[in-house]
């Protein structure tokens, strides 16, 4: 909200479940809170539900702004997630609304997740074949670069030739004990990681996927196994 304000001086509204009673108290009769709070930072847990959603569909802006995007890949193993991937399907499905999905981590080593975020951009992308490498994919890797932009911390350390305050990194190491239960599930893991690499099959394409996807997992189990589980 903050950031809107002091870069943009655009004026928002918190639209999150503290404030969305008092926010539709101004509104009139027949009107939404959209209707009358024309730039908002919503809460996607908020709008997620079916009244929420559809509410938002009739009166959502032309320019859309989505932080943690990888949350709304599909997945049919949550049902929160799949709300998330509903609302933004619907969004995306209008050609004339711009749609900026920002996230740290596009591609968690699911293929198919990914995908699905792909489509929120152009449905076309959907059915690009599953290996791009290649002469003959140039123009499919054209076509996605198109809607891709990569800003590292180097990359945004002089933003608009002035020093950000963004921190320096400090790295360290430090040494601790697993639980034996966090033990033998990082043993388990650990396993069928080793496993996956050696899986031969489906080509090399489809050995690179396992690599990157059993990495992914084995990084995120070394932070918590509730970070793995999500």
């Amino acid at each position: 909200q903050s950031e809107l304000r002091d870069k943009f001086h655009i004026e928002a509204e918190l639209v999150l479940p503290s404030t969305a009673s008092r926010l539709e108290r101004g509104a009139g009769l027949g009107q939404s809170l959209f209707d009358i709070h024309p730039f908002v930072v919503v809460s996607m847990d908020f709008i997620k539900s079916d009244r929420r959603r559809d509410e938002f569909f009739r009166t959502c802006p032309k320019l859309v702004i989505v932080d943690e995007a990888h949350t709304c890949a599909f997945g049919q193993e949550h049902r929160g997630r799949h709300q998330r991937h509903q609302l933004l399907k619907g969004l995306a499905a209008d050609p004339e609304r711009h749609l900026i999905l920002v996230t740290a981590t596009p591609h968690s080593g699911n293929e198919g997740a990914f995908r699905s975020l792909l489509a929120f951009l152009d449905a076309d992308f959907a059915n690009l074949p599953e290996d791009l490498t290649g002469e003959e994919n140039v123009h499919h890797r054209k076509r996605l670069a198109a809607h891709f932009i990569q800003r590292r911390r180097a990359d945004i350390r002089h933003y608009m030739e002035a020093d950000t305050p963004f921190p320096e990194r400090q790295e360290s190491e430090s040494t601790y004990k697993l639980s034996p239960e966090y033990k033998r599930l990082f043993e388990r893991v650990l396993d069928y990681a080793r496993e996956t690499v050696r899986d031969t099959s489906g080509g090399q394409f489809r050995q690179r996927v396992r690599w990157w996807s059993a990495l992914a997992l084995l990084r995120s189990l070394a932070s918590s196994p509730a970070a793995a589980a999500a």
